[in-house]
């Protein structure tokens, strides 16, 4: 490097200034350019990942409130809790089979 290269880097350098070389600066670009792109697919994954949980839950509350709203019906006909009890026992057996 020149004396004239080195005075302006030291000058540069004195007023805060970074210098690079142009190798230098395109590497440290291409490496921010892919931490950002990691950023931005972590970022959707966990909107994703978040979505998918979303809807299990909505099913399983759907599900939950049809399985309540059965038992509520079954009772006001006169079933029993042993009457669903044994309902229930015999549509595992069935299902086992």
């Amino acid at each position: 490097m020149s004396s004239d290269a080195v005075a302006a880097r030291a000058l540069l350098e004195a007023e805060g200034f970074v210098v690079l070389k142009s190798k230098s600066y395109r590497q440290a670009q291409e490496r921010q350019r892919v931490a950002e792109a990691l950023r931005l697919s972590a970022e959707r994954e966990a909107e994703q990942a978040r979505t998918w949980a979303r809807n299990c839950l909505d099913s399983e509350r759907r599900m939950r409130d049809r399985c309540a709203e059965l038992l509520a019906f079954a009772m006001s006909h006169g079933a029993t809790l042993d009457d669903l009890a044994a309902f229930n026992r015999k549509l595992s057996d069935e299902a086992g089979s």
